[in-house]
């Protein structure tokens, strides 16, 4: 079981990750005989970007899809589509399974990868075509869009990286306080990118445009912030129809302080009374109240 299982070191500064299995399975003259695994895979800090390496496991090593049933199941769904109403993206689904890499646990993200130094996305099939050119295997992974999985090492990925950046030149202002995508970026590629899309990096469940991974609801996510509905709006128009108006009419009994200094540049237009013997019965009224 040991022989099945791996430990996982993964690099906190590029998501760079190595897997070194628990046990090793050693076969001489028709003797099988079971070791522990040799290693760590890695020193202490990462090889691209000098981070430090974090430890999780144990997970599963080998294959997570027996190929012989995921073929059976697919077949009988499409010969049964009609019993499932989602019988589409099952069929897109187990396709996608059927063409993973059987004996590639993990998986690279392109937003990932190119989110860690700092340049635009590169699309899928470029990527797929450049681990192609350099000799190795590729596919795709039931469980992200931009997932790709491959037997390609470590420092191939970021040679690859580093080709997408020299064509799509990074921002230096972006890099001079990332420590990380400076100390990738900064280092010599290994092997030339060779970004050529080949016919063979695009899968046939891609081909064929099937429904590989769940849609969310025509609704789904956030939303704007609700606003005052029609009804609700007309309303308040109503409610406030000509309340500036009565605002001014109301101020009007009010006697104009600039006016009675002989300041007021509004004239008819103020806001305020400019009749003066209103002032004087308003003080009258005020002296008899507090008289009473």
């Amino acid at each position: 079981m040991n022989s099945k299982q791996a430990m996982v070191y993964h690099c906190s500064g590029c998501d760079t990750f190595n897997v070194q299995r628990i046990g090793r399975i050693v076969e001489k003259n028709r003797s099988v005989k079971f070791h522990p695994g040799n290693g760590p895979p890695v020193g202490p800090n990462c090889e691209h970007c000098s981070a430090t390496h974090q430890i999780g496991g144990p997970m599963w090593a080998e294959p997570l899809h027996d190929a012989g049933f995921v073929q059976r199941l697919l077949c009988s769904v499409e010969n049964s589509a009609d019993r499932f109403n989602t019988a589409q993206r099952m069929v897109g689904m187990l396709s996608v399974a059927s063409e993973e890499l059987p004996d590639c646990p993990m998986f690279y993200c392109l937003d990932k990868l190119s989110s860690v130094v700092r340049v635009n996305c590169p699309p899928l099939l470029a990527v797929r075509s450049a681990i192609l050119h350099a000799g190795y295997q590729v596919s795709l992974s039931h469980t992200c869009k931009t997932a790709v999985k491959t037997d390609a090492p470590p420092h191939v990925i970021w040679d690859i990286m580093r080709g997408w950046a020299k064509q799509n030149p990074v921002n230096p202002n972006r890099l001079s306080s990332d420590a990380v995508a400076s100390t990738i970026l900064g280092k010599e590629a290994g092997i030339e990118a060779n970004f050529t899309i080949r016919a063979d990096a695009n899968p046939a469940s891609r081909q064929k445009g099937l429904k590989r991974f769940q849609e969310n609801p025509p609704n789904w996510g956030p939303k704007a912030r609700a606003g005052r509905g029609e009804e609700a709006q007309e309303d308040r128009r109503r409610r406030l129809q000509g309340k500036r108006q009565q605002e001014q009419l109301d101020l009007k009994q009010f006697p104009c302080k600039r006016f009675k200094q002989g300041q007021c540049e509004y004239g008819d237009d103020c806001r305020y009374s400019h009749n003066l013997g209103e002032e004087t019965n308003s003080t009258s009224s005020n002296s008899e109240q507090e008289k009473e």
